[in-house]
């Protein structure tokens, strides 16, 4: 939180050039070395190079985070991007039939694809006595990834257009839709568009585009290339789906993994309110406010300052950091091959294994949320974490079934949550049968979606003041829901 603090500070200028231009990894440590050392974040005994390196620790951490959501650009703050050498060569193949691209669209998409090196950690970094190693970077990974062409397989390489990557099975099929090509036929042409495009990328030795990663064949993007600027209006687009923010849209289709839905501009003040958002752009956030403030175990005038809105706002913060954390657990699990009931419960199993640590802050949360003047908040909080693990798990739901599942979820979270709270079994054992049998007693999901239908019981106001108050207390960045017909 500090460090995205400081990062923000240091990015945000009224330079006309940093606009344009963006700043690279160095430009940025020069300017966040002035704000560390301002804030006397370096110890005594720090010397020029370990201040450096520590400096530059925190702005790559940044550039690979794996909290998409709760990163400076996830808020819509920041934006990162790839800087193209000049003459760089558009493939043919991208102005031709099936995908007929614009000039600007072939540069936004492969823009898009580089910027996924970046994102994945899939960089080249200098080895300076200045520069930090992968392993004071990366928390997930001690082996760095790189990539290779789609024929290449081996172990922490990335197939570059390889049939099973997401980018062809998901992003350019979508591309594809209106094209009237079979299945086969749109495998086929994404895989050789992707060809084509590696075949035209610069590669080499360092200073190249894309930097030779020790082993033959495989490439790591340089950092030398990487920049970021504060965001701009116009240049950062939400999903109408799935909520995710992006710095890139070709032909305003949704990048993330099984999203169906369509990008529209993020419209100026559409993400006031966002409680990371803020944190992120205030410039008295205490420089000692770290994780800790996600366990609630805080000192009160620290927690007085950082959360204006007493304890309810605390509680509603780390909830909503929970379930961030627990979608992006999703999105690295492969829950194709899960049947529905064990989707849910991995879901639910990952969202209170993530928070062992806290069961005591938990515990204590529950009585501020069960307090009449916080019902809207509770009733946010378990909509926006019913909602999205439904949604991670692939429900598309857009008729009366989208409430009717939510309701059931939610009756299945709250009591695997009471009994996991005051479990005392060997690795929550009894908690997981316990969940086991619960979505066993609601998964006749199309008995009760018949029942409720047919009978409208007292229950659905609850489940449309559920919404409601989702709609009106929830981060801007979760509104989801069926569309109501035009």
């Amino acid at each position: 939180m500090r460090d995205r603090n400081f990062l923000f500070r240091a990015i945000n200028s009224n330079s006309e050039d940093v606009a344009k231009e963006g700043l690279s990894i160095e430009d940025l440590r020069n300017r966040l070395l002035k704000q560390w050392e301002k804030a006397g974040l370096f110890r005594e005994s720090d010397t020029n190079d370990t201040k450096k390196r520590k400096v530059s620790a925190s702005i790559l951490r940044e550039a690979v985070t794996s909290e998409k959501r709760l990163s400076l650009s996830g808020v819509g703050l920041v934006k990162w991007f790839v800087a193209f050498p000049r003459g760089l060569n558009i493939p043919d193949a991208m102005r031709k039939s099936p995908w007929n691209f614009s000039e600007e669209e072939s540069r936004a998409l492969i823009g898009y694809l580089l910027d996924e090196m970046r994102s994945n950690g899939v960089l080249c970094l200098p080895e300076r006595d200045d520069f930090p190693s992968w392993s004071d970077i990366s928390n997930w990974s001690r082996v760095q990834p790189s990539f290779a062409t789609a024929s290449d397989s081996k172990s922490n390489v990335r197939q570059w257009g390889g049939p099973q990557t997401l980018i062809v099975k998901h992003f350019l099929y979508r591309l594809l839709e209106r094209s009237g090509l079979s299945k086969e036929q749109k495998e086929s042409e994404s895989i050789e568009l992707m060809g084509e495009i590696w075949d035209a990328l610069p590669k080499g030795s360092d200073g190249q585009l894309l930097t030779r990663a020790g082993r033959n064949g495989t490439f790591r993007l340089d950092s030398c290339w990487v920049r970021v600027k504060p965001a701009q209006t116009g240049e950062i687009w939400e999903c109408d789906t799935c909520a995710t923010l992006s710095s890139h849209n070709i032909r305003n289709i949704c990048t993330r993994n099984h999203c169906p839905g369509m990008l529209r501009v993020l419209g100026e003040g559409h993400l006031k309110g966002n409680h990371y958002r803020e944190l992120y752009k205030r410039l008295t956030l205490p420089p000692k406010l770290r994780a800790k403030e996600h366990t609630a175990q805080i000192d009160p005038e620290e927690a007085r300052h950082a959360f204006p809105g007493g304890p309810v706002a605390l509680v509603a913060y780390h909830a909503a950091y929970a379930d961030r954390r627990m979608e992006d657990a999703l999105e690295e699990t492969d829950l194709a091959a899960m049947r529905v009931r064990e989707r849910i419960a991995h879901a639910v199993r990952i969202r209170l294994e993530q928070n062992a640590a806290h069961r005591e802050a938990i515990r204590a949360a529950l009585p501020v949320l069960a307090q009449p003047a916080n019902g809207p908040h509770a009733l946010s909080s378990l909509y926006r974490t019913v909602d999205t693990i439904w949604y991670a798990v692939g429900d598309k739901t857009t008729d009366f079934g989208f409430y009717t599942k939510r309701a059931l979820l939610a009756g299945v979270y709250l009591s695997t949550l009471l009994y996991w709270l005051n479990d005392g079994s060997e690795d929550s054992q009894a908690t997981w049968g316990f969940l086991d049998r619960r979505i066993a007693d609601v998964l006749r999901i199309q008995t009760a979606r018949t029942r409720f239908e047919r009978f409208r019981p007292p229950g659905l106001g609850l489940l449309q003041r559920l919404r409601e108050a989702a709609r009106a207390a929830a981060d801007p960045m979760h509104r989801r829901g069926p569309q109501s017909p035009s």
